[in-house]
């Protein structure tokens, strides 16, 4: 008798008779204290070992007082005057599963559990305090081992799966639990375990018997190494199957098969991929340091998962890439690629973003250099290339110069720094060359000078509206592409129209002569104090600005309005004045990176300007065009060479001939610019004149001398005559993935052909039966459990099943693959409505509602609900294109994630 059982008699007695006073219990011993507290009340307990013991209790009792008297005397050792005295006048005898039925508030149990003879004092102890215990009338076996499970355990189920299980093992007092399990008890929980998850969980089972609970998740993880995928253990790679014999010991003696390990690795991951950051690194250890005993880390590579997987994935990507820029072959590139894809595949690569892009530009790179693409042969033909090539090589080269912690990537890094130089170099020496002959009328070519900028750009623009120009000094045409990028982000949409993409600086590249050509739209040095005058009066500008409010030039010392004000009120209120029809603003964020310590490195985003946003909201509040653009670019340090020379920047006087990396010009526009006939200036990115900097300008490299322009509208503004340019991209920054897998390949087969009578053959009856197919599929979609999951956490952002079921027919119909404008048109939205709507805000006197509404906001908002709804865990089966063009559909992950089997 345990106190409990006492307890649960005692309430179920006075629950009928709630005037019971005295109770007598027969057990054979009790183990319990001196009182026990039934339904709020508290009756003193008392062991009588003899008749005479139980007539002294009875005999010391006052009126009303209660007592339960414990004793192994029966019935007809007590007699019956002592019998008279208590409930019911006799004994009672408790029944344990009588006592679990009024415990538990049921009248029935499942016939199997009396068969285990420990489970009613466990059920008992197990009981829930405050709450009915089962909703039905029936204790069944799954409620009884839920509440077992969860009191003992802290299972949350009473039939885990793999992963409740290998979760569950996680705890940190998973093994004290489990030990204070009597024996009968944790051979029962082995056996429902067993039960629950399957074969795998018999193995789990066994694990938790040999004494490693703990081990659970690691074990799952190597298993995912050494089974890797295969049918069976490669023959040659004997290693893996020795260490999966080493597993044993840990399981109790029992062997992991193939499909099991396959299994126990995939519910691992899951797992793994679901904890917190900061618990991951314990199970890694553990992981690595079963790996080391198993003697298999040379064989990390195949794990997804461990830390020597990633380290043995990056070691392969370098070598491989390595080759792909050193060997002709074609199938050097497509290794590259799948050594690229391995690293991508590791869940550190989710964890370390910075390096994950580093990792992504190199590949780039490397597509880039097996590219043979032909050179440009004049001017505006090697300032077209750059613009759309040349930029996207120096934006992805500039994530390299930081290095890696791996020294086999650090080693690649460096020989792919080298080998994309070696070729712009020579593109430069072409370049300087190029320019030398225009400037000196050798050549004639469509080249826009930087001084004709405003006037090509601005003036056409602010004629229809008020326009900001945004200088950013020192920006050179990749940072432009990157900053391109944030600013299309944030819903700022590039137009195009017969304005020059790229405008030639002026020579020497620096800020005195190339700013001022820009600001003044004539060649000539100036200071900033200059530039303002220069801007104000500027003749084209002047034409189409209001009378009393010329152009009006801010530099970094207007903008700040104190140590954390923002942006200064003039430049608010000079951005805000539509009759201002022209407002300069120049940042100089990327010409003070320059100047500073080459050990910080930056991605050129708005927020990473300072003032920025503020600047484009002002703007956009009256609807400003930006025009976006520089005074000249610049080339990064990166094991320059110090040449003679005087002063800080990439130029100098003739006095000297000019060396190998070094050219001379001259001309009227060298002579504007510096009051010198002739002057020497480095084409190759590799020397420097002055000190050791991040940075340097002033060469007639292709990275100093091709100034970016390009022109911006905010959400749901247009330009007339002018075009939206898409973001576009050269062919080698993204790999041509496989076209999305067509639902008709991998939808067909879920359709359970026992279902349907097979007619006769039609051959033109192909499309009929695809498109069942994909009806059957979708039927299925929309009843899964993880379809329900991810409705209920898109709530009212998702689309309803009709409008998921006609775009999911549009993609089946397109090959998994359509444009977003036409998706979203089958999903029911109609751009062209807000478009006219826009238009005719656009007509008002007005223009600050025009910004809420963006024609292409009611596609965005379709696509974005449905990719809520079906991108599983971030897993893109919708995705976008990477010019955000198309909207694709990836068929297999859909079946994949979403369980679709028939």
């Amino acid at each position: 008798m345990r106190p409990e059982h006492l307890v649960r008699l005692a309430e179920r007695l006075c629950d009928r008779s709630p005037e019971v006073r005295v109770v007598g219990v027969h057990a054979d011993r009790w183990p319990g204290g001196g009182s026990i507290a039934v339904n709020g009340d508290t009756f003193p307990v008392r062991w009588c070992g003899s008749r005479l013991a139980v007539s002294q209790q009875l005999s010391a009792l006052a009126e009303g007082d209660r007592l339960i008297v414990v004793t192994p005397l029966t019935d007809a050792d007590l007699g019956l005057d002592v019998l008279a005295r208590l409930a019911r006048r006799r004994l009672l005898y408790p029944e344990p599963w009588q006592m679990v039925r009024d415990a538990y508030g049921v009248s029935s149990v499942d016939p199997r559990l009396p068969m285990q003879t420990w489970m009613a004092d466990a059920l008992l102890g197990a009981r829930p305090q405050g709450r009915r215990a089962t909703p039905t009338n029936v204790l069944n076996a799954d409620s009884a081992w839920t509440h077992l499970l969860g009191h003992y355990l802290g299972l949350p189920s009473g039939r885990p799966d793999v992963e409740t299980i290998i979760r569950w093992s996680m705890e940190p007092d998973t093994t004290g639990r489990f030990e204070a399990l009597p024996a009968p008890f944790a051979e029962a929980v082995w056996t429902r375990l067993a039960e629950s998850a399957g074969g795998l969980g018999a193995l789990l089972a066994a694990g938790i018997a040999a004494g490693h609970p703990r081990e659970l998740l690691p074990i799952g993880l190597v298993c995912d190494l050494l089974f890797d995928g295969e049918p069976e253990p490669n023959p040659l790679d004997s290693v893996l199957v020795q260490a999966a014999a080493r597993l044993e010991p840990l399981l109790g003696g029992a062997s992991v098969e193939p499909a099991r390990g396959r299994d126990w690795g995939v519910a691992a991951r899951a797992v793994f991929g679901a904890l917190r950051h900061d618990r991951r690194g314990e199970w890694l250890a553990r992981a690595e340091s079963l790996l080391a005993s198993l003697k298999a880390e040379a064989f990390s590579e195949r794990s997804s998962v461990l830390p020597s997987g990633f380290a043995s994935r990056l070691a392969r990507f370098a070598e491989a890439a390595t080759a792909a820029i050193t060997s002709a072959r074609s199938e050097a590139l497509e290794s590259a690629e799948a050594a690229f894809r391995r690293v991508r595949e590791h869940a550190a690569c989710d964890e370390q973003v910075d390096r994950d892009r580093r990792l992504e530009m190199a590949m780039r790179l490397v597509r880039s250099l097996r590219r043979q693409a032909e050179a440009a042969k004049d001017l505006p033909g090697m300032m077209a290339h750059h613009a759309r090539e040349g930029a996207f090589e120096d934006w992805a080269r500039r994530s390299l110069l930081g290095g890696d912690e791996h020294p086999e990537i650090g080693k690649f890094f460096g020989a792919l720094y080298r080998a994309v130089r070696a070729r712009r170099e020579e593109r430069n020496r072409r370049f300087a060359r190029a320019v030398r002959d225009w400037l000196t009328g050798k050549t004639q070519g469509a080249v826009v000078p930087i001084e004709q900028c405003l006037a090509r750009t601005v003036v056409p623009l602010a004629k229809a509206r008020p326009v900001l120009v945004l200088v950013l000094d020192g920006m050179d045409a990749g940072i432009f592409r990157e900053l391109g990028e944030s600013l299309r982000k944030h819903g700022w949409r590039r137009q195009r129209r017969s304005e020059p993409e790229a405008v030639l600086a002026a020579l020497p590249t620096v800020t005195e002569s190339s700013r001022m050509a820009l600001l003044s739209g004539a060649v000539m040095p100036g200071t900033a104090g200059a530039e303002k005058s220069a801007f104000a009066q500027h003749p084209d500008l002047l034409k189409v600005s209001r009378s009393g409010r010329p152009p009006l030039l801010f530099h970094k010392a207007d903008l700040t309005g104190g140590a954390a004000e923002g942006l200064a009120a003039p430049a608010r209120e000079a951005l805000g004045d539509e009759q201002r029809r022209v407002v300069g603003i120049v940042l100089n964020a990327v010409d003070d990176h320059l100047a500073k310590s080459e050990q910080m490195q930056i991605t050129w985003q708005i927020e990473s300007i300072k003032l920025l946003q503020a600047i484009l909201m002002e703007a956009r509040k009256v609807g400003r065009a930006v025009v976006l653009t520089s005074d000249h670019g610049h080339v990064l340090e990166a094991d320059g060479v110090k040449l003679p020379g005087d002063g800080e920047g990439r130029w100098r006087g003739a006095a000297s001939p000019a060396a190998e990396s070094e050219i001379e010009i001259g001309g009227s526009r060298v002579r504007a610019a510096t009051g010198q006939e002739r002057i020497v200036l480095p084409w190759s990115e590799a020397v420097r004149y002055g000190s050791k900097r991040n940075g340097y300008h002033g060469g007639v490299t292709l990275q100093e001398a091709v100034v970016p322009v390009g022109v911006f509208v905010g959400p749901g503004e247009a330009l007339d005559g002018w075009e939206p340019e898409p973001l576009s991209y050269p062919p080698w920054w993204s790999k041509e993935e496989p076209r999305p897998a067509h639902a008709r390949l991998p939808l067909a087969e879920l359709v359970d052909p026992g279902s349907v009578a097979a007619p006769q053959p039609d051959l033109f009856a192909v499309a009929d039966d695809e498109q069942s197919a994909a009806t059957a599929c979708w039927d299925w979609l929309f009843t899964s459990e993880v379809y329900a999951a991810q409705r209920a956490l898109a709530a009212k952002g998702a689309p309803d099943d009709n409008t998921v079921r006609a775009a999911l027919d549009a993609l089946y119909d397109a090959d998994g693959r359509l444009p977003v404008l036409c998706l979203s048109k089958r999903m029911g939205a109609e751009p062209a409505h807000a478009r006219r709507a826009i238009d005719g805000l656009q007509r008002l006197p007005f223009r600050g509602a025009a910004p809420l509404l963006d024609p292409d906001a009611h596609a965005r908002r379709a696509i974005d609900g449905l990719q809520r709804l079906l991108n599983v865990d971030g897993y893109p089966v919708l995705r976008l294109s990477a010019d955000e063009a198309h909207a694709e559909l990836d068929a297999t992950l859909l079946i994949d994630q979403f369980g679709l089997e028939p």
